[in-house]
């Protein structure tokens, strides 16, 4: 007999499935993308990847710990950080459903879920940032929170802070969330002792959260993990502080990013816009205090409005800091991931219409509404920057004309019908306007990503440093750029936290000694001259790598030589003091021809039945005997007239392993243990009794 499907297995069933889908269709739409946010991806991934936590400027500690894995991918670790996003971001699905299944039915709460995710905020998943995670997080709160009621224990109260906390180690931003919850908690607090209770539940969620901050932040970063905002944010905190202490001009630079952010709020939700202003009728908030309806209503506008709040101040604090900061840019990343709350305020009318309101009521709002929507129109949001990064949803809405206007005239309509009839206004704006935003908006925003699969000077540049050259070469390394986002996206590539940048003017020549002093090797990117004092360059389309203080000296406790070998065969891995042969000959093929006549300085020592024996070192016809003892020595060889070589063959007379000698269980055949090697070119013929040969 045939198991019949329940509903809710079938429901199951279907959101597991799309969850899958979107992680293929996310995946396949980040992959093969270059880095795209600079310098803010490169700060993360080199704070997570290669520095001690202690030494990271920002104290998102868990997002570091947890992105640290990325190393065990090696250079594919942009790959691997933007599956963890992806991840992250789908993870955060069941709590946004949950947070509306509390208001509305399941097949509305899925519909606003998935809504939610296909917007242009998955965009996020592309990028090496704490984003997608922030996201995750903040849902889980959220679902949290709603939970709670005036009866809640006060042992609940401490594990919403504990949460808070964490979320606060992904992005210490959650902290500006506190306000708003403190708000949000006075208001759901009931019975007798209101104030008190209320009192002592806040004290105890505030302790828990910096308990936990502050605890694992010492566990990961010592003394370093008990800053609040960490060095970078505590300097702009710093900043603004002292410019608010001394000038009351912010206040504009606020007021005017405040409108930005309300006209772009209104243009992407304005019914929900228009039901929360509506519940805050004396009327309306009478009839419906401490509902599931209300206590959304309350949350809502405390999270969104105190982050467009913050988001404000901290874009007129930092305006005119750089070309790229200006007021008319909006910040809305810094509250995006919490739009489904939008969606959620509206999908509940239709679940039940509890809000009353009179028509002159409605139609006063709607007016105002539809005043807001033709001013845009008007203006075209010309007067404001919608970026990529920052506000992803308004860029989509706004960058083709068409779409701006057919967006903006659904969105009229469906202010209207609310004025008529506020359930009609309510099902146009959630299953006409908002699916239509979000496919246009997210398209947009795609063909925008897209742009970033094709690499430039800067990708190649970095892409080929690192390749190049050895680890302890790309920390001497300073790359050289015109464009400060294309040199912290060449160092992305470089990944190593002590290659340094230098930001130079189109137009202005560089000079080693005046620029980069301390540096071995310089990545030049962009048409200029190579300096020519340089020891070995490569030159290749769009950009050059020269060494400044490079010698033709070999250490063998490094495993490349740029410049120097350009191959080398019979050499076993380097270890802490050197490098063993492994087999019976040793060949170093120089980048550059050898000197007619040179002398061969090399350090090294010999191995078993090779101590006291000949090797032989020949380049080209001529060939120099040379014994070593069991410790390491220093031989000079010289070398003359051998014509035009560039390599230098060394003969082992018994590659032997330890294995064969009862030593160990080591398989290679060694033979001489090499230290250092250096050739120097003799500026007059050696004489025969002195040259090998």
């Amino acid at each position: 007999m045939t198991k019949k499907i329940s509903p809710y297995d079938l429901q199951t069933g279907c959101a597991v499935t799309a969850i899958v889908v979107l992680f293929i269709v996310l995946h396949f739409k980040v992959a093969g993308l270059h880095p795209v946010v600079f310098g803010d991806e490169y700060i993360y991934s080199t704070a997570s990847r290669l520095l001690p936590f202690s030494k990271s400027t920002i104290p998102g500690y868990l997002f570091l710990a947890i992105y640290r894995i990325t190393n065990t991918c090696g250079n594919e670790f942009l790959s691997c950080a933007r599956i963890l996003n992806i991840m992250f971001f789908l993870a955060s699905a069941p709590f946004i459903y949950l947070v509306a299944k509390r208001l509305c039915g399941r097949g509305l709460a899925f519909y606003v879920a998935a809504i939610s995710l296909l917007g242009p905020i998955n965009s996020y998943t592309a990028y090496f940032m704490p984003e997608s995670l922030y996201f995750l997080s903040f849902w889980i709160v959220t679902w949290f929170s709603l939970r709670l009621s005036g009866s809640s224990g006060r042992i609940i109260w401490v594990e919403v802070g504990v949460l808070w906390g964490l979320s606060s180690l992904v992005k210490p931003h959650a902290l500006f969330l506190l306000p708003a919850l403190i708000l949000y908690a006075f208001y759901i607090q009931t019975g007798p002792s209101r104030i008190r209770e209320w009192a002592l539940k806040i004290f105890l969620m505030v302790i828990a959260t910096f308990a936990v901050k502050f605890s694992i932040g010492y566990y990961f970063a010592g003394k370093s993990g008990l800053s609040i905002f960490g060095t970078a944010y505590t300097a702009i905190a710093s900043s603004a502080t002292s410019y608010l202490s001394h000038s009351i001009s912010i206040l504009p630079l606020a007021l005017k990013s405040l409108e930005g952010h309300a006209l772009a709020l209104a243009l992407m939700y304005a019914v929900p816009l228009l039901v929360m202003s509506g519940f805050f009728s004396n009327r309306a908030r009478s009839a419906l205090e401490r509902t599931e309806s209300a206590k959304m209503m309350i949350y809502s506008f405390f999270v969104i409005g105190s982050l467009v709040c913050v988001a404000a101040i901290f874009t007129a604090s930092v305006a005119g800091s750089t070309p790229e900061e200006t007021i008319t840019r909006l910040h809305m990343r810094y509250y995006n991931f919490s739009f489904p709350l939008f969606l959620i305020v509206a999908a509940s009318q239709l679940a039940s219409d509890s809000f009353t309101w009179t028509t002159r009521h409605r139609t006063l709002l709607a007016a105002t509404v539809v005043l807001v929507i033709l001013f845009i129109v008007m203006s075209r949001f010309e007067q404001f920057t919608p970026k990529l990064v920052d506000s992803p949803e308004l860029r989509g809405a706004t960058s083709v004309p068409f779409k701006f206007y057919f967006l903006n005239g659904l969105a009229l309509i469906s202010v209207l019908f609310w004025a008529y009839s506020p359930t009609g206004g309510i099902r146009i704006f959630l299953f006409a306007f908002m699916p239509l935003m979000t496919a246009w908006s997210s398209a947009n925003i795609n063909q925008e990503l897209g742009y970033h699969s094709a690499s430039d000077s800067y990708d190649n540049a970095g892409i080929f440093a690192k390749n190049y050259l050895a680890d302890a070469d790309l920390a001497r390394l300073v790359v050289v750029g015109a464009d400060s986002g294309g040199v912290y996206r060449s160092l992305f590539y470089v990944s190593n936290a002590s290659a340094l940048p230098l930001i130079l003017p189109e137009g202005r020549q560089y000079d080693f000694l005046r620029d980069s002093p301390g540096a071995k090797w310089v990545l030049l990117i962009g048409d200029r001259k190579i300096p020519d004092n340089n020891f070995f360059s490569i030159n290749l389309s769009g950009f050059s790598l020269f060494c400044v203080a490079c010698s033709n000296s070999i250490d063998f406790r490094e495993n490349s030589w740029p410049g120097v070998i350009a191959s080398v065969t019979g050499l076993s891995t380097p270890e802490a003091w050197g490098t063993w042969s492994n087999g019976p000959v040793v060949k170093f093929r120089f980048s550059k021809p050898l000197p007619e006549s040179f002398r061969l300085r090399i350090t090294a020592q010999a191995f078993g039945k090779n101590i006291g024996s000949k090797f032989a070192a020949r380049a080209g016809s001529v060939e120099v005997p040379f014994a070593l003892g069991p410790t390491p020595e220093e031989r000079i060889l010289f070398f003359n007239q051998v014509g035009s070589v560039d390599s230098i063959y060394v003969n082992i007379p018994f590659a032997s392993s330890p294995k064969d000698l009862r030593l160990g269980n080591d398989t290679r055949k060694l033979g001489i243990g090499f230290i250092k090697m250096e050739v120097i070119q003799a500026t007059q013929d050696i004489p025969k009794t002195a040259a090998g040969g």
